[in-house]
């Protein structure tokens, strides 16, 4: 694509000197960190190839390396690992870098899928399959299912182009309430989805919005599956030859399988937390995560490290000035070009949200922002320019059972800061860190007191949090004589993986469609008095919001 005068003036590059936090601001980060409930969180910011790197550790007033194992024992690891270059079929050999702390980013996976088509557009190396960016997305993967004999996906009337399903625009509809059970667990599978997604999404929009930028995670679930089809391979086999390999991303995965080589090669793969609404703090299970097949990964499964995905933003940057091998000025102005409106000013872009940082889009995808929804819930407002000018900056959020993760870019000053943190609650460490960090290096104003923000924000979202546990915690009965679902447990919002394993049906009927189980029996009979089983989608709780 070629590059616009507007793309350009994204490119009027500010020099800016990079000055290291000092030990009174790494205190600061350190209470954001205690305060937050979150047993660790890494950060990663970088300003004109300048970097400074750390992990804070809940309760520890030390700061460690970033990208080094805690253990004190090193583990065995390959000496190399291979990759090709985007568009080229030949391999490099490169060797593995120092052992990483490794989260789980949850919605920062679209921006890599996001990079995977931007490759295999750009290369042309797909281009006789019929791929491009204005291509219609449900006709490029019901082509490619026709070529492997596999069933199709219903065509929706708002029939988004491939780089429109990437931007949220004319895209399927929100359906987290189908996607996930009360208790977080995943439970649609492949099949399911394709027969299910294009339902909601008629019955959501009934033909209206058309041009709207709507966020979903279906758009990316079906953005994970549609890439699958055009490379024949899986999708972490994808993301690894288009996005991993290339840029020496050794610490980034989307499978099971090689998020446990990672463990077994030194990494330390920081398990997920919840905080509750009185902050208590308690460790997930060791397996849990959102890996066990591509629906669930190409959306939010990806783990990765501050490093990894600094890798992949620092490449832009030297793309901008001229001196990356593998991204061309014109690559790095597309992937970033804005080009859906967003609220407040804001524009989205493959590389996410991108507006002023004295609006409303710092923030907006943060897990207290979603979990408390609404107009002025939270001010997050960063500032502007020491002179006054406005600071543009692009923003992402991801938030996951156990995880948060907040990414800020700053094409101009060549600056991004990048946060993980192992735990999800009522106070989005990331975010504030983000935030402090933002206002430090580029020395915004008006100042902000970014602890005193946090613990408002908390008093916020630990009433409202507290309040969704308390009917979690309730005695659900029904008052309509409807028969429990099939499980030991009976139906509960904490018993919903004794029973994920049930078989189940989709009915539409004329009321809405109907998620049925269907018992061993099968279904009841015309002969049978059946009651009507809960709808699809009425038996979500706080994970409708803070999933993404």
């Amino acid at each position: 694509m070629a590059t616009t005068a507007s793309s350009s003036r994204l490119n009027n590059k500010q020099r800016f000197r990079f000055i290291p936090l000092q030990p009174d601001a790494k205190a600061y980060l350190q209470r954001l960190v205690d305060l937050s409930g979150a047993p660790q969180a890494s950060f990663h910011v970088e300003l004109d190839g300048q970097a400074q790197a750390a992990t804070l550790v809940r309760g520890q007033h030390e700061m460690l390396p970033a990208d080094r194992s805690r253990s004190s024992q090193p583990s065995p690891r390959p000496a190399e690992r291979t990759s090709a270059r985007p568009g080229d079929r030949s391999a490099l050999t490169v060797p593995k870098d120092t052992d990483a702390i490794v989260y789980s980013v949850g919605s920062l996976t679209k921006i890599f899928i996001n990079l995977a088509f931007y490759i295999a557009v750009s290369s042309g190396q797909y281009a006789s399959l019929g791929l491009s960016w204005e291509k219609s997305a449900c006709d490029m993967f019901n082509e490619r299912r026709d070529y492997h004999k596999r069933s199709r996906i219903k065509k929706i009337s708002r029939d988004p182009t491939i780089r429109e399903l990437l931007l949220h625009r004319n895209g399927f509809a929100p359906m987290n309430h189908e996607l996930f059970a009360p208790d977080g667990t995943f439970i649609m599978s492949e099949a399911d989805f394709l027969e299910i997604a294009p339902r909601v999404t008629e019955a959501h929009f009934k033909g209206q919005m058309r041009g709207f930028s709507v966020y979903s995670n279906a758009n990316h679930i079906f953005a994970g599956l549609l890439l699958e089809e055009i490379m024949g391979i899986s999708l972490s086999e994808a993301m690894k030859k288009l996005v991993f390999g290339p840029l020496e991303m050794w610490h980034t995965v989307m499978d099971a399988a090689s998020l446990q080589c990672l463990s077994a090669e030194g990494d330390t793969v920081a398990r997920g937390h919840r905080v509750s609404g009185q902050m208590k703090v308690s460790a997930l299970q060791p397996n849990h995560n959102y890996l066990k097949d591509k629906v669930e990964a190409a959306s939010l499964g990806a783990y990765s490290s501050t490093e990894d995905i600094a890798k992949l933003f620092r490449e832009f940057m030297k793309a901008l000035d001229n001196k990356s091998e593998i991204f061309s000025e014109e690559d790095a102005l597309d992937f970033f070009g804005p080009n859906c409106d967003y609220h407040d000013g804001g524009k989205v872009s493959l590389a996410g949200l991108f507006g002023d940082a004295n609006s409303s889009l710092p923030g907006s995808e943060s897990l207290q922002t979603t979990l408390v929804p609404g107009p002025h819930t939270f001010d997050h407002r960063i500032g502007k320019m020491s002179n006054g000018s406005p600071c543009k900056l692009y923003y992402k959020a991801g938030s996951i059972d156990g995880y948060t993760a907040t990414l800020y870019i700053s094409l101009r000053h060549r600056m991004f800061v990048i946060v993980l943190a192992n735990c999800s609650g009522p106070v989005d460490v990331t975010e504030h860190i983000a935030r402090y960090i933002l206002q430090e290096t580029l020395n915004l104003a008006p100042r902000i007191n970014v602890e005193q923000d946090a613990w408002a924000t908390s008093v916020r979202s630990c009433k409202k949090l507290s309040s969704l546990e308390q009917v979690e915690q309730a005695d659900l009965s029904w008052q309509d004589s409807i028969d429990q679902f099939v499980g030991d447990a009976g139906f509960g919002i904490d018993s919903w993986s004794v029973w994920s394993d049930r078989d189940f049906v989709i009915q539409n009927r004329d009321d809405g469609i109907y998620l049925v189980n269907r018992s061993g029996s099968g279904l009841p009979s015309q002969h049978q008095k059946a009651h009507p089983p809960p709808r699809a989608g009425s038996l979500g709780t706080k994970m409708d919001h803070v999933i993404g």
